[in-house]
């Protein structure tokens, strides 16, 4: 998608200089509590259900990154209007080892409604987003029983970004670093790579 391109080459640098000047994020982390699905699907047909799901791209949110260095492909939301107080928000994370895409929602304050609100987290929800997300799922793969395939697989299935996820509770920084460093080309020696899959 265009829109991603940009938003990939342009907010990890604004992050930066946000982060050193007063704060904030332009770069955040899409992580385990957010996970809603699993689609074995093509991404035509992935932005076919949200079209039909009525859909905008998210053209102000945080670029989502996974611990494991996964880069989002895309970010949409869900609104009732648009001067709704809250949206469904879905970031897509298409697998590198397959053509599976991973799906990431919560709930949230509306960016248009309440950007400050918004920005600060107020009523966040990763549960009931995860909810809504599955329950338009299952409603669109029983009207269209030959496309758009999914699952909820267990985290180890996925990505070792799962166990990076629980040492983020104790220090972000420590799981963003050990993330880069399992992509560095030193983890890709075999015996390296035997034990990081094994964690």
């Amino acid at each position: 998608m265009p829109i991603t391109a940009v938003r990939r080459a342009t907010l990890p640098a604004i992050d930066t200089v946000k982060e050193h000047l007063f704060g904030g994020f332009a770069v955040s982390h899409s992580t385990e509590d957010e996970y809603a699905a699993t689609l074995h699907s093509t991404e035509g047909e992935l932005k076919e259900f949200l079209k039909e799901q009525g859909y905008s791209t998210s053209l102000f949110s945080a670029l989502k990154v996974r611990y494991d260095r996964n880069t989002e492909n895309g970010s949409w939301v869900w609104r009732d209007s648009l001067t709704s107080g809250m949206q469904l928000h879905v970031v897509s994370h298409a697998r590198k080892d397959s053509e599976a895409i991973d799906l990431y929602a919560h709930w949230e304050r509306s960016s248009w409604t309440h950007p400050i609100k918004h920005y600060r987290k107020v009523d966040y929800d990763a549960e009931k987003g995860i909810e809504m997300l599955r329950g338009m799922l299952s409603v669109y793969h029983s009207n269209h029983p030959n496309s758009l395939k999914y699952e909820v697989q267990p985290p180890h299935e996925r990505s070792w970004a799962w166990a990076l996820h629980f040492i983020s509770f104790i220090s972000t920084p420590a799981a963003v670093r050990l993330g880069r460093a399992l992509e560095d080309p030193w983890s890709r020696i075999p015996i390296v790579r035997r034990l990081i899959d094994r964690a």
